[in-house]
């Protein structure tokens, strides 16, 4: 094999591969930059993130310690964070709400944290703002067991 041969093949394997590489970097970018939001959030109530999940749009953090819920999430038209003291809750349930006459179509999941007679909620997807859903149920419903354990 000669030397042109050599150079044309590693620049197509180069070619190939660098947008894998780049979107790859780009998400773990944001999801360091939304990280870094969850934290100042957390030192603002003099609290330490314990664990966190990222999905999407959102990212979710708690300090068991402190029994504090940290959730932030961007999208293009709106920021939107959200700060809920475990202490004053009674119970943390995940509505699911669906659009069509077989329910396979999601509109909208939210965590919803009741305290006697008060609703707090947090939109985790919702179909008029959010394009895609991915597994957004899956992480609402795995954070609603963190929640109420800690409770």
């Amino acid at each position: 094999m000669d030397l042109g041969t050599t150079i044309v093949g590693a620049v197509l394997l180069i070619i190939c591969i660098a947008p894998f590489i780049l979107v790859r970097k780009r998400q773990l970018t944001k999801k360091n930059e939304k990280l870094q939001i969850l934290n100042n959030l957390s030192q603002e109530h003099n609290c330490f993130i314990q664990e966190y999940e990222s999905c999407n749009d959102f990212i979710l953090g708690i300090d068991k310690s402190k029994n504090f819920l940290f959730f932030h999430k961007h999208s293009e038209e709106t920021t939107h964070s959200q700060v809920i003291n475990l202490q004053e809750i009674d119970e943390c349930v995940v509505i699911k709400k669906t659009r069509s006459i077989n329910d396979k179509t999601i509109a909208l999941i939210e965590l919803n944290f009741i305290k006697k007679n008060e609703v707090t909620s947090i939109i985790i997807y919702d179909e008029k703002t959010d394009l895609l859903i991915s597994n957004e149920l899956l992480v609402a419903n795995k954070w609603s067991l963190i929640i109420n354990s800690s409770l």
